[in-house]
């Protein structure tokens, strides 16, 4: 099994929906693709937000 390393531009609305729908979807993408997707980084303007 692969494991696909990604990064996310922004962790806002959209990014936050993009990692939440990739954690919550984990086994079926890989089941699907024969292999996983880890975020391992991600980039935030204002970190002080967070």
């Amino acid at each position: 099994m692969s494991v696909l390393k990604t990064g996310l531009l922004g962790l806002g609305t959209v990014g936050q929906a993009v990692f939440n729908a990739l954690a919550d979807n984990q086994q079926t993408i890989a089941q699907r693709s024969g292999g996983s997707i880890t975020v391992k980084r991600a980039l935030i303007l204002h970190p002080e937000r967070h």
